[in-house]
This record gives structure tokens, sequence and C-alpha cells, in this order.
């Protein structure tokens, strides 16, 4: 008599799960630990985004009569312009004006600690303070700065950064904060910046916090989004 391969399958099933039943807790805290893992790694994971837009480039040739017509039998020449204009889409001079125009030349971040591991998050429009560099001076670029938010009228502020002459001293939102760069092999440069409250501010939710800020270098963040940005055609017959 031929056995059912179907009642064979399932005794073997049943062979391999009392097998391995009595090892349940294995499976359990690997369950466990895996779940924690991606936990932490979503917590402390800086996100990053991708952004994708289309740019339709205007061809002033054609609708022209016969002067397009002619402009149209020329490869060349009608896609001249399409090109120059990527040019200038990846200019430094477009993207400085861009980035001036958003207001990321001060990089905010909120700090926070897991399981003895410190953390920060960069924050952007939801910064509950803003910095207002002074353009008359040089700044510290690329140095960091912590921020302790006391009360809404006034906060404590230090330096980072070992060549920044800027101990942990109260000052007041709206009070100028001034002290010196030791610049290797040069003299030291003092700046001067504010500290304001933004109608981001929260007493609940701000104060008795700390932050952190950096004022990034013009040049080095232009060069930074120029390399990140990338202009291509859609394809090879679009002025897109």
């Amino acid at each position: 008599m031929n056995q059912d391969p179907y009642q064979e399958e399932n005794l073997d099933l049943k062979n391999i799960i009392f097998r391995y039943l009595p090892y349940w807790y294995f499976f359990a805290l690997s369950l466990i630990l895996a779940l924690g893992l991606a936990f932490f790694y979503n917590r402390l994971a800086e996100p990053v985004y991708r952004v994708n837009s289309t740019v339709l480039i205007s061809d002033r040739s054609k609708g022209l009569g016969q002067g397009a017509l002619l402009s149209e039998m020329d490869i060349f020449a009608t896609r001249t312009g399409f090109h120059d204009q990527i040019i200038i889409l990846q200019s430094n001079k477009l993207i400085d004006s861009v980035l001036k125009r958003m207001d990321i030349g001060v990089y905010y971040f909120s700090t926070h600690s897991i399981l003895g591991t410190y953390r920060k998050n960069e924050l952007y429009q939801d910064t509950p303070f803003r910095v207002i560099t002074d353009k008359e001076t040089s700044q510290p670029y690329e140095k960091q700065f912590i921020v302790k938010i006391i009360d809404n009228t006034s906060f404590e502020i230090e330096a980072g950064d070992d060549d920044i002459a800027l101990p942990k001293t109260v000052y007041q939102f709206g009070e100028i904060v001034s002290g010196r760069q030791t610049v290797e092999n040069a003299p030291a440069k003092d700046f001067r910046f504010l500290v304001e409250l933004t109608e981001k501010f929260s007493t609940e939710n701000h104060q008795g916090s700390t932050f952190l800020f950096v004022i990034r270098n013009p040049q080095a963040l232009v060069g930074e989004y120029t390399g990140r940005l990338n202009v291509e055609p859609y394809n090879k017959d679009a002025w897109i």
C-alpha cells in the first residue's frame, strides 16, 4: 500500500517542531534582540532625504518662423542653450543664493542620551533659537557651541572647541556674545553674534534643554551642495 505523501510531510513537520521546541527561548531572544537593534538604529541613524524635481527649459527658437526651422536643422545649435542652463543650475553662484534664501548658514542640533550614548539630532525650522552673525567680524566657522536655555530671557553658552575663547557664560537673549578664536600662525580673531528666541520656543519643551550649533563656512557649504546636486536631461530629445 502506498503511503500518503501529505501525511509524511505532516509527520516530518511535527518532528522538526518538536525537535527545536526545547530551544524556543533562543528564538524569542533573537527576535527581541533584532527588534531592539532596529529600534536603536532608527533612533541613532541620521535621516537622509532625497529630493527630485523636473524643470522645463524654454526653447525660444521654436515658433519663430523660418529662422527657427533652420535652427532646428542644426542639432548642436538647438542643444547649446539647453546645456548652458544645466551648467547654470549647477553653478556656485546660483546655489549660494539658494542657500542664503533657505537661511541654513547655521546648523542647529538638539541633544539627548540613549543608554549612555550621546546623540544629537539636526534641527532646521524647529529650532527654538536663532543665531545672527555679525557680518563685520570674522566668524568661528565649523566650530561647535553648546547652548543651555535657562528660561525665556536667558541662556548659558560655552565653546565646544579648545581654540575658541568663550568660557561658560550666561547671556540674555538678544545680547551680543563675543569671543576670540585662536588661529594657527596668525593673530587671534574676535567674533560676535546674537542669539534670539524663535516662535518655536516653548517653556515646557525647551527650558533647561541643551542644544548645539555650528556656524558653517559659506564656501564649504556651497561646495557640499554643489557636489550633491545632479542635473541631467530627462532624455536626449526633451528640454526637461
